[in-house]
């Protein structure tokens, strides 16, 4: 039961995180309204991820799908995190010139909701086809419940992170979806290539299949991969906020040296 905890843990974090981190990103910018649209995509998701992945299953060219897939995600959310990762300190002030205008944006809804379904729908479709697997293939109910459990525990870390998420600093929240996005996009840009390279469609497809297969999904670096998506944005959140904690307490120090220092006497003239 174990490994199927870690499997379905791992699949379903990677879905949920970015549910996760997306509605604590709209809670910080003051649209709320959009965590629904958001919400809407993951229900949707969950139809859709069930659908196509039993159609994915029957596929008779998989990996070529699978790559197609995770390299269409990859250059969605290349641009987002290339944004995230320059802006993230001077968000605030970027924010008030121009992000409530572009929330505002009829189109805004659209691109929340895609944005989710298409990360969702992908992750989705691994957890299915796993589902798939232990349902039919093997059987076991101890399985069954072991995936359960998994799902169940990577869906409640990542509502604690959507619900406290928000509580950041602004600016500290997007470098810290920043760094979960940078893991993420290394992680589906080395998924699409391995796959591609799985269906013969890229030159030297044997050399690059073989030289990705540690870090494919079920490869040993490409499952410290995704527990990374986690790992790296808590531990950059920890470092940033101990080093927020020491400006903060050297700047009252350092301006109690300076009102001591103009205070003493024989500083001026009489």
């Amino acid at each position: 039961m174990l490994p199927t905890i870690a499997l379905t843990f791992r699949e379903g974090l990677e879905a949920f995180m970015v549910v996760a981190i997306t509605i604590a990103y709209l809670r910080k910018a003051g649209r709320s309204d959009l965590s629904r649209v958001a919400r809407l995509a993951v229900v949707l998701s969950i139809a859709v991820s069930v659908g196509a992945g039993w159609l994915f299953g029957q596929a008779e060219n998989r990996p070529l799908w699978e790559g197609i897939l995770a390299l269409v995600a990859a250059v969605t959310i290349a641009p987002l995190t290339v944004y995230m990762l320059r802006h993230g300190r001077a968000v605030r002030g970027k924010l008030e010139q121009g992000l409530e205008r572009r929330l505002q944006h009829p189109r805004a809804s659209s691109a929340v909701f895609f944005f989710v379904l298409l990360m969702v729908t992908r992750e989705g479709m691994e957890t299915s086809l796993l589902f798939s697997t232990l349902l039919f293939s093997v059987g076991k109910a101890e399985l069954v419940v072991g995936a359960l459990i998994g799902v169940g525990a990577s869906a409640a870390l990542a509502t604690a992170c959507s619900q406290y998420g928000h509580r950041l600093q602004l600016g500290r929240l997007l470098q810290m979806t920043g760094v979960f996005l940078l893991v993420f996009l290394v992680q589906l840009s080395i998924v699409g290539l391995h796959e591609l390279a799985e269906a013969r469609v890229l030159p030297h497809s044997e050399e690059l299949h073989l030289a990705t297969e540690a870090y494919g999904p079920t490869g040993k670096y490409g499952e410290w991969l995704s527990y990374l998506l986690v790992l790296a944005p808590l531990a950059w959140l920890l470092i940033s906020m101990v080093r927020g904690r020491r400006s903060s307490d050297v700047l009252p120090v350092s301006i109690a040296a300076r009102n001591v220092h103009q205070s003493r006497p024989g500083g001026s003239c009489p």
